[in-house]
């Protein structure tokens, strides 16, 4: 079973909170029953206030049923956490994970007119390690729950899977919701910015408790996957990951049936440290891991016990961090960005409480076929210090076109580095539009009707940053 089939028919869950309360008699004391009902409905009304929706369970129970569920029901993470705008809600409902395989069960419910009108969201889900780091990931899996009715009897809404296998621990959840789209018409919803986080509870596992022959160490095995560090690899060879070849055994207890276990290992670098070579499979569906006792790797035997995962190192992966440049390649890379064009000293800004974003040097031009945009702009924290860990997502470019703002492709590159001399990070933009590259069907091609080009930036913390840019022509 893979991940994609993992999507299951489920029936509308809820919890019963709601409750019948009657107005008693005049000049008569209330009952014990009725004051009860009566803080209850006040506690209720007070947690909407505060955003915790009456939480919506079972969802993980019906995508593994029976006894795949009992291997980590004591483990999941039951999160309930809403915030919703005038157009959109968005609620993370269940997750599960063992530090590096997440499962979490997520809904977006359209507030206003019919999800008929849209077929996706326009969204970015970010796991993070419990300082908050961004986590290097595989590519996620996204599935709706049930196919013929995503929305689990609400028909405005649509509930989805979503599946990640990442490199380090995980420890929060990020989910910022930008709007919904339609992939035929290139029409747009984006009612307003939505974020929510959740911090994630990992899994009990099966772990190493002796070194063995010293060639794997930290062995973690969970019901959703294999993790184990692995000596004397060349990492040269190793290159970017490689499958394992070496032959793998479950021991059981005795007496225990073995089970058949899909997941085939791959030899990976360590994001962190860079002379150790990581061993993971991920398994197709879940596995319960309380009968085995040892893996036998190559002939040897690693005995495991019950207990929490360890820890990775948790420091910023080095791929991840801004790079620093000298001033000489500051320079050098500010006169090959403006090379065809002479920009004008023209000041945009704005800010979000936290982080602001200002151009120091602008050229926005072209005709009607096609639009180019050469700009330099900072950025800088209002709050602490600047935090050098990359955005996942930095600048995204929209057209502002009769009033109107519509997201199309684009060529060119967006280069990022941190500048310590001032301590702020900045963005050199080299983004062309034409009308070759253009796909949303809402735009006709003229970029002539063009009046401003929209950046909007999602910083690590706090809301969005939008800057409109004017023609400089």
């Amino acid at each position: 079973m893979t991940a994609l089939e993992l999507a299951m028919a489920m029936g509308e869950t809820e919890d019963r909170y709601a409750k019948t309360v009657f107005s008693p008699p005049a000049k008569r004391k209330l009952s014990r029953p009725v004051r009860a009902a009566l803080i209850l409905a006040a506690v209720i009304a007070l947690l909407a206030l505060l955003g915790v929706a009456a939480r919506e369970t079972g969802f993980l129970e019906r995508l593994f049923p029976g006894e795949k569920f009992e291997t980590f029901s004591d483990y999941v993470n039951h999160i309930g956490v809403t915030v919703e705008n005038d157009g959109l809600r968005l609620t993370l409902h269940e997750a599960v994970t063992d530090g590096y395989n997440t499962y979490l069960v997520y809904s977006v419910e359209l507030l206003q007119g019919s999800l008929e009108d849209w077929d996706d969201t326009d969204h970015m889900i970010t796991p993070l390690t419990e300082e908050g780091y961004p986590v290097k990931m595989g590519g996620g899996v996204r599935q709706p729950l049930d196919g013929d009715d995503p929305g689990q009897g609400n028909p405005n809404r649509w509930v989805y899977l979503w599946y990640n296998e990442c490199q380090m621990n995980t420890g929060r959840i990020r989910f910022r919701l930008f709007g919904l789209k339609n992939h035929d018409t290139g029409e747009t919803f984006n009612p307003g910015y939505l974020e929510a986080e959740a911090e994630l509870k990992p899994c009990l596992a099966k772990i190493s408790k002796e070194q063995g022959d010293g060639v794997y160490s930290n062995i973690v095995l969970s019901p959703f996957g294999l993790r184990a560090d692995v000596a004397g690899m060349d990492m040269k060879k190793l290159g970017t990951g490689k499958p394992f070849r070496g032959k793998l055994e479950y021991v059981y207890r005795e007496g225990e049936e073995e089970q058949k276990i899909f997941g085939s290992p791959v030899l990976r670098p360590d994001p962190v440290r860079q002379d150790v070579a990581v061993m993971s499979a991920r398994f197709r569906q879940p596995v319960d891991i309380r009968g085995i006792v040892a893996l036998r790797i190559d002939g040897v035997e690693y005995p495991l016990e019950t207990g929490p995962i360890p820890k990775q190192p948790q420091q910023p992966m080095e791929q991840t961090q801004v790079p620093e440049l000298s001033a000489e390649d500051r320079q050098a890379l500010r006169e090959s960005l403006f090379a065809d064009c002479t920009p004008e000293e023209v000041e945009y800004a704005a800010d979000n409480g936290v982080y602001r974003l200002e151009t120091r040097s602008l050229a926005l031009w072209g005709n009607e076929e096609e639009l180019h945009l050469r700009a330099w702009i900072k950025a800088s924290v209002l709050k602490g210090a600047y935090d050098r860990l990359l955005d996942q997502m930095d600048i995204a470019p929209y057209l502002c076109v009769d009033g109107t703002v519509l997201r199309i492709s684009r060529t060119g590159n967006i280069t990022s580095f941190y500048d310590a001399e001032t301590g702020e990070r900045v963005f050199a933009l080299s983004l062309d539009f034409t009308r070759e590259s253009a796909n949303n069907a809402a735009f006709d091609g003229d970029f002539g009707k063009v009046s401003a080009l929209r950046l909007i930036w999602y910083p690590p913390a706090g809301d969005r940053i939008v800057l409109d840019l004017e023609r400089t022509e």
